[in-house]
């Protein structure tokens, strides 16, 4: 109890600090993550006033805070950060941009998100049936039942029975049948991308070696243009160095066929 109420008061400060570090604005507590830090240190605000709020704790709904970090695992992100933050580990940074794919990034980034959400309905779940619902005494069987509920299987073993737990599992339901499909066909397509990287490069690869082997060819080719030029200019010598060495046997044979008949 005493730890609870430790952090739960670091957390309370903490909204408050954050609050007033930018001017109190009222534009600025109403942002989405202000928003959430709010509803997570509501019901500890609110136990001395409220008796109902005493025990319930939402401060698991500070993990949406993790949502931004997946920010950081898109491709450009991902690469700024590996280049201020890898030269310091001694870590060839293009080598690791070379070996993470963005496909990669685009997975860790959806089970990331999943495991959020699959998180924070269990959370909900649990402290809306935890009390009055025997089926909920430990926060696995919320979590069973939130990967059950939001994957539509519904084996029907768990069920809530607060109007509080019912609705956290509706809303769960419908936000995973929106968010699932989406970050799934985020996957699809981040693999369909690379994959088709993979085929450019191979084409390229193929077309490079193509076009290699085809000035191989026409330097095969001239080569042997050469040659023949050379071949047929060296047969012309040859037939000329015989012409006159004929004529000079010729002349030789009539120079003797004259000193024989004086």
């Amino acid at each position: 109890d005493q730890f609870d109420f430790c952090a739960n008061t670091l957390f309370s400060l903490d909204y408050l600090a954050r609050w007033w570090s930018r001017g109190l604005r009222i534009d600025y507590a109403l942002s989405p993550a202000m928003v959430f830090d709010l509803v997570s240190v509501l019901p500890f605000l609110l136990s001395p006033l409220v008796p109902e709020f005493q025990g319930v704790e939402l401060n698991f709904l500070k993990l949406l805070r993790v949502l931004r970090v997946y920010r950081l695992f898109r491709p450009k992100a991902f690469q700024d950060v590996a280049q201020l933050t890898y030269p310091f580990l001694g870590t060839n940074v293009a080598q690791l941009l070379d070996t993470v794919r963005p496909y990669q990034l685009q997975v860790v980034r959806t089970m990331g998100v999943l495991f959020t959400l699959v998180f924070i309905t269990a959370g909900l779940v649990y402290e809306a049936e935890h009390r009055v619902n025997p089926q909920f005494q430990d926060f696995f069987s919320a979590l069973y039942f939130s990967l059950v509920a939001l994957s539509t299987v519904g084996f029907g073993d768990f069920a809530p029975v607060t109007a509080a737990g019912r609705t956290a599992t509706c809303v769960s339901i419908i936000v995973g049948l929106c968010i699932i499909p989406y970050q799934a066909s985020l996957v699809a397509s981040a693999i369909a991308e690379e994959q088709r990287r993979n085929d450019d490069a191979e084409g390229r690869i193929r077309q490079d070696n193509a076009e290699a082997l085809l000035t191989q060819l026409e330097r095969s080719r001239a080569q042997l243009a050469w040659d023949a030029a050379r071949i047929a200019e060296l047969e012309d010598l040859e037939r000329e160095e015989r012409s006159r060495i004929a004529a000079l046997e010729e002349e030789a044979r009539a120079s003797a066929d004259e000193r024989r008949q004086s």
